[in-house]
């Protein structure tokens, strides 16, 4: 699918455009990654890095958001077209490029998703559960790949309060919200089979490992 194409060309030109800052989501921290990946090298100053784009792929976003994504990819790709091969990018076309190609990352979060269709699942997610959680239910996320049995599978973790697990809330509700999430998962559609998994605090160092 063109979509996973573009998704790979995007991951690898974010990969050389530099990490995200630990405090990554703080005030001054996107202006922080950009001033870095303008230094030296602009090996992700190139066409390649949004080939395969197609705004109709992420009809799932909001109406502003795909026109917000649009008007960036096409900035990007304006002066990444006129980036000769035979010298590096000026300081003006790195500078416009970066903040175009920023403005990609902050709406697809490439950095999070290995996946296309993770980025997909949790905002559909999000926005069918909006106001259906616990307010203990701090957030959501999603991780794709394959279970123990080969399968396209979706782990989506249920971020609770550690407080919320010490009172038995979780415990408690667990059936209800589980349901919820699924039915809302039901909904969206999808070809992955879904393991839902409450998280806290507590547990996040071991956010790399599975349970299918």
């Amino acid at each position: 699918m063109a979509i996973d194409v573009f998704w790979r060309n995007l991951r690898t030109a974010a990969g050389l455009f530099g990490p995200p800052s630990d405090s990554a989501g703080s005030p001054g921290a996107d202006a922080a990654r950009l001033e870095r990946a303008l230094h030296g090298a602009a090996p992700w100053l190139i066409p390649r890095s949004v080939n395969g784009f197609d705004v109709r792929d992420f009809d799932f976003l909001e109406p502003g958001q795909q026109e917000a994504l649009r008007q960036a990819v096409e900035r990007f790709r304006s002066v990444a077209d006129q980036v000769s091969a035979k010298k590096p990018a000026t300081a003006s076309q790195k500078r416009e490029a970066g903040q175009a190609f920023l403005e990609i990352l902050e709406v697809l979060k490439p950095d999070q998703f290995i996946e296309a269709d993770g980025f997909r699942i949790q905002t559909l997610l999000e926005k069918e559960l909006r106001g259906k959680l616990p307010s203990w239910v701090k957030g959501i996320s999603c991780e794709t790949g394959t279970d123990t049995g080969d399968d396209p599978a979706v782990w989506i973790w249920l971020h609770v309060t550690d407080e919320a697990t010490d009172r038995g809330l979780v415990a408690k509700h667990a059936l209800g919200i589980l349901d919820e999430v699924q039915s809302a998962f039901d909904r969206i559609g999808s070809h992955r089979w879904p393991y839902i998994r409450f998280r806290n605090p507590s547990e996040l160092p071991a956010s790399g490992e599975r349970t299918a």
